[in-house]
């Protein structure tokens, strides 16, 4: 009998590669249909494209239920400044939104989820950069009065034909009325292309006209920030309720969110892949049990400041694409907690644990086992010896080649020490 479910797995992943393939070629001998700088791939029902062969009719016949599925696929994957995707990334895309998929292959099949994990993440940059540089209006840090403001927004708005991102952050002149104006104008969507909303560091922005955004907008919306806003628990209960596509929520510094707003977010929004809440003084372990055993795609999980969070760290290890992790001033977090996240999460880039007493050398000693695509590290005020640590880290080949790797792609300044710098980039 495993036999039997194993071979049968087998033929039905070759006959959907098959189907993708023929639905590829299909839709590459269609012209695609040229909106603005997006472009879309619109396939037909028709097969003329592909040469038929008598021979090959009782195949055709046998895929013919998963050609819809393919074709269905292809349709969602996005041509990117006129670039169609590779049937690899078709497969890797399909696959990352299966978790049951996912976990079959990390733990049975030869393919190694880390080169699956960076294909889907390169297709994932390579479509957000196109994004910012023609869909996006970006309005950080504008000093200028409500009243100039919501003129400058809607001169902008009006030259750009699609707009997916809206970045207001620390506009100290952005009001309700403002944002009500550009987003929801005469009560009508004005922007019926926006995924992005960011209005994080404006005091001004209360519940009245964000909770009215998000419950307009919905679905639509994908990343959301909030952070250090005059934005409360109620724009939380609002994102978990009508935005169920989200996959970024930033809502740092927001006092009064607590354990049942973040299980209504959780239930809510199972696409998450980001969770900005530090500052929560009111999360506790419940809100990361729940995000460790619903959120299996989580990538970044950022709790600083959240002093009542400590065991149910470990039941992080469950996230196996978890590549950023910021424990910054949690006092009960200890290195046993650590020890299964930083073994089991591989793809860990991101850590910090600074101002945690209770954390020490067993901690470093399992970074330097286990995490070999880690690229950030804080541990400024744990409970070791900074130089003890910093040899044992060097001591770490992929510690070494990450971060030499790290430094010469993004051309960063290390202030260390001539001793330490020829620990870590030897010359």
């Amino acid at each position: 009998m495993p036999g039997r479910r194993g071979g049968s797995l087998v033929r039905r992943w070759l006959r959907w590669a098959r189907a993708t393939k023929e639905a590829l070629q299909r839709a590459a001998c269609l012209r695609p249909a040229i909106r603005g700088s997006e472009r879309s791939i619109v396939s037909s029902g028709s097969s003329g494209c592909v040469d038929s062969d008598s021979d090959d009719d009782d195949n055709r016949m046998e895929v013919n239920s998963d050609a819809g599925e393919a074709e269905e696929a292809v349709r969602m994957v996005p041509v990117v400044d006129g670039r169609v995707p590779s049937l690899f990334e078709v497969c890797a895309r399909a696959i990352a939104q299966d978790k049951r998929l996912v976990a079959r292959l990390y733990y049975n099949a030869p393919l190694g989820i880390e080169y699956l994990w960076e294909v889907v993440k390169e297709a994932q940059e390579r479509q957000e950069e196109f994004t910012r540089t023609n869909c996006t209006l970006n309005m950080r840090g504008c000093r200028d009065s409500h009243s100039v403001l919501g003129r400058t927004v809607g001169r902008r708005m009006s030259k750009c034909d699609r707009l997916v991102s809206l970045i207001l952050d620390d506009c100290t002149g952005l009001t309700d009325n403002v944002l009500h104006g550009v987003a929801i104008p005469r009560g009508k969507v004005g922007l019926p292309h926006l995924e992005r909303l960011s209005v994080a560091g404006c005091p001004l922005m209360t519940d009245n006209s964000l909770e009215h955004v998000i419950r307009i907008y919905g679905p639509r919306l994908k990343v959301v920030r909030l952070s250090n806003s005059g934005a409360t628990q109620r724009c939380v209960k609002a994102l978990a309720r009508y935005s169920t596509n989200l996959e970024v929520a930033a809502f740092s510094h927001q006092l009064h969110v607590r354990d049942k707003h973040m299980l209504q977010l959780v239930m809510g929004c199972p696409r998450l892949k980001q969770i900005e809440a530090s500052y929560c003084s009111l999360i506790t372990d419940v809100s990361v049990m729940a995000i460790a055993k619903n959120l299996w795609a989580l990538e970044t999980l950022d709790l600083s400041y959240c002093d009542q969070v400590g065991p149910s760290i470990e039941s992080l290890q469950q996230c196996k694409f978890l590549q950023g992790l910021r424990l910054q001033n949690c006092p009960r977090v200890t290195d046993s907690i650590l020890k299964p996240v930083l073994q089991w999460c591989s793809l860990l880039e991101v850590l910090c644990v600074r101002s945690c007493p209770l954390v020490g050398m067993a901690t470093i000693d399992n970074i330097s086992s286990h995490c070999g695509s880690l690229r950030a590290l804080d541990i400024m005020g744990v409970s070791a010896d900074g130089n003890k640590a910093l040899a044992v880290l060097a001591k770490s080949d992929a510690v070494r080649h990450t971060l030499k790797e790290f430094c010469s792609t993004q051309r960063v300044v290390l202030r260390m020490t001539s001793y330490i710098w020829e620990l870590f980039v030897p010359q």
